[in-house]
């Protein structure tokens, strides 16, 4: 990420998923990041995320350990005198999932006719077996096209749940997609898919399904998954890299 002089320059940033062991009192006492990341990043990541704790988990009144998966933002930015910040911020946690990094595709027909609105999905990542919906709901109606885009991206994603003591547990999932077009240009002719801002009706129906303003403000696209654990703290972690670290 910081090999050359010109990229030191600049500031990038990346989010990771590791997995996470949680012991009974709440401490990160393992990591494991995917085969992917190089063991540089891996190092940063897993001497970031052993700072943060989180609420203990307890089964009959004992602490129990858990496996979960953290999402964290690593921010590499120039310093002073040629050196370098690493900034590591937490995300979230919970069940490792594929429809973080999948969106649900825009039905041709739905944007032939020119199709828009806001879905709104409620449903179940079990610990075995294969997603559940509970709910697929629009603000606007005859959003068939658009319904049915969301239940099948979020039925064929794919997820590993967390573990209390070993044993998977099931999560639940809250999600919210907009689908919306511009006009035709001159270059294209034909719509273009855009995400958008959302109507007042589909505010409301975001708030009544437990969607915050701050939910919407951070995106077009949300998917919030429950978490067996609860952060208690998390705040940023910095490291400060001099020019002879820069490898």
């Amino acid at each position: 990420m910081w090999q050359s002089s010109v990229c030191a320059q600049q500031a990038r940033a990346a989010e990771f998923t590791v997995g996470a062991i949680v012991n009974a009192q709440g401490a990160v006492t393992k990591t494991e990041a995917e085969p992917s990341v190089a063991p540089g990043i891996a190092g940063v990541l897993d001497q970031a995320i052993r700072y943060w704790r989180f609420a203990p988990v307890q089964r009959n009144g004992k602490g129990v350990p858990v496996h979960t998966f953290i999402t964290a933002r690593l921010d590499v930015l120039p310093a002073a005198g040629g050196k370098l910040d690493l900034k590591v911020s937490y995300l979230r946690q919970g069940p490792k999932t594929s429809l973080f990094k999948a969106r649900p595709s825009y039905p041709p027909e739905a944007m032939r006719t020119r199709l828009q609105g806001l879905v709104l999905l409620l449903g179940t990542l079990p610990a075995h077996g294969n997603a559940v919906v509970s709910l697929a709901k629009c603000a606007e109606r005859d959003c068939n096209l658009l319904r049915h885009s969301v239940v099948d991206w979020f039925q064929h994603g794919t997820w590993t749940p967390e573990t209390i003591d070993g044993q998977p547990v099931s999560a639940q999932a809250r999600a919210f997609v907009t689908f919306r077009l511009i006009p035709v240009t001159a270059v294209t002719h034909k719509p273009l898919a855009q995400e958008a801002g959302i109507t007042h009706e589909e505010r409301a129906l975001l708030h009544q399904y437990g969607f915050t303003d701050n939910d919407v403000r951070a995106g077009v696209n949300q998917l919030v998954l429950s978490s067996v654990l609860k952060p208690l703290m998390v705040r940023p972690v910095v490291m400060h890299l001099g020019p002879d670290d820069h490898s």
